[in-house]
This record gives C-alpha cells, structure tokens and sequence, in this order.
C-alpha cells in the first residue's frame, strides 16, 4: 500500500514557527526580508546624490500621498536639511 501524499501527514504541516519533517526533525522558519519601500529607496538615493531635485520632489509627493504626517514631516525635514530656507531680504 502507497503512503498518502505528504501533506496528509500532520508532521509535514506548519506548526506555528516549526516545520516538520519526515524524519521527525524540525526545521524553523526564517522570515522573509522586508522588500523596501519605494520612499526608502528614495532615501537610499538622496543620501548618495542629495542634490537632485526631481528625486525630492517624488519623495514629498509619495509622503503626502502615504497620509502618513509623520512620513510627510521627515520628507520635509530632509529636504530642508539639503536645501534650508535661507532667503534674506536687502535693503538697499
């Protein structure tokens, strides 16, 4: 008589963080890496070439469009960081 398929064998099944194997070993499950974000990358990037503007002005347009404030806040400051609102008036 043919054993059934494995996945009919309880011990072949998840068990929460274990797997087991035929063999009665168990095996642990290693998470999968987070993929990053493409705001992430987008920091990745302006800190090799933080002077790119078009890059800037993707990563406040994903950040506000995320609705998360403080995604929106850490764009900003970023940016500010690169290009500081230093505008001063003469007067002659």
């Amino acid at each position: 008589m043919s054993e059934p398929p494995a996945a009919e064998h309880p011990e072949n099944s998840l068990n929460g963080e274990e797997l087991q194997t035929d063999k009665g070993e168990s095996q642990e499950q290693v998470p999968e890496p987070e993929t990053p974000s493409e705001l992430d990358l987008l920091r990745t990037q302006l800190t090799e070439n933080p002077h790119d503007p078009d890059r800037w002005r993707k990563l406040v347009e994903l950040a506000e469009l995320s609705g998360d404030i403080e995604k929106v806040k850490d764009a900003y400051e970023a940016l500010l960081t690169v290009y500081p609102n230093t505008v001063r008036c003469r007067l002659s």
